[in-house]
């Protein structure tokens, strides 16, 4: 994780409508960054457009845009379990063309589309199940037409195999790292009671960016392509559980700063 993913991790996971800079500062400082590191930070999280500044008083105040909203709300989505009941075989598919030359749209198109948990079923048509109705973001949608693409829905002929959807998402891959990021959140859950305020935050952050980090790499398919022992459940469970108690004990420590900047 970037000093720029913890900064949004603090601002996302205490729901704050803005930040001054000096909670941030003294927010990022459990967690070994430096004054000047949160500066520049905020100043190129700036540049890229997730955070903008509004002045209050005498301070700057620093708040989430519209694009750190949608990037969080596509975050959210491995949150929660998807329902794919009534899933009748629909795809929604890709399909871009981008010249060799062009090489910086490409790499900006595939990344997008990462995002979003699609991926290539060939060069140039990258694929992911499709339900009616699907709210997926399609911001994309702007480099891709750039790039003379099309938008498909499709039923394949013979469904696609398990085997290969699976190494496509890399499954099992991800189901290690979900079955890993669950037996840290038991371990540091058991140890909460005799942890300070501070330190509590810092295992709030630290260890919420693995499990969010996890949750997102979920690929988000119907239950045909998932192994039996899948644990994105169970890591959503443990995950807001540990969540909750964490932010509990974290409340003083957190308290304290805001008041204090904010007097």
């Amino acid at each position: 994780m970037t000093e720029a993913d913890t900064i949004f991790g603090i601002m996302a996971s205490l729901g704050r409508e803005g930040y001054s800079v000096q909670a941030l500062i003294r927010l990022a400082a459990p967690l070994g960054i430096a004054e000047n590191t949160v500066r520049t930070t905020l100043h190129r999280m700036q540049k890229k457009g997730t955070i903008a500044s509004r002045r209050e008083g005498r301070q700057a105040v620093y708040h989430f845009t519209n694009k750190a909203v949608k990037i969080s709300g596509n975050v959210l989505k491995g949150f929660h379990t998807p329902d794919w009941s009534g899933w009748d075989n629909l795809w929604r598919g890709i399909i871009y063309s981008v010249p060799e030359t062009n090489k910086p749209l490409r790499h900006r198109i595939r990344t997008k589309l990462a995002l979003y948990r699609y991926r290539p079923l060939y060069p140039g048509f990258w694929i992911r199940p499709y339900k009616e109705n699907d709210d997926d973001p399609n911001d994309w949608t702007d480099d891709t037409k750039t790039a003379c693409s099309d938008i498909v829905v499709f039923t394949p002929e013979t469904p696609f195999a398990k085997k290969r959807i699976q190494e496509l998402w890399q499954v099992e891959q991800v189901n290690r790292g979900m079955a890993g990021v669950c037996r840290q959140i038991q371990k540091e859950a058991a140890a909460a009671k005799s942890i300070s305020p501070e330190e509590a935050f810092k295992r709030k952050i630290i260890t919420g960016e693995k499990a969010v980090a996890s949750l997102f790499s979920d690929p988000l398919l119907p239950d045909e392509y998932l192994p039996n022992d899948w644990n994105a459940v169970q890591l959503r469970i443990l995950f807001q559980d540990f969540d909750a108690v964490m932010t509990k004990i974290a409340g003083p420590f957190i308290s304290k700063i805001l008041e204090e900047v904010e007097e």
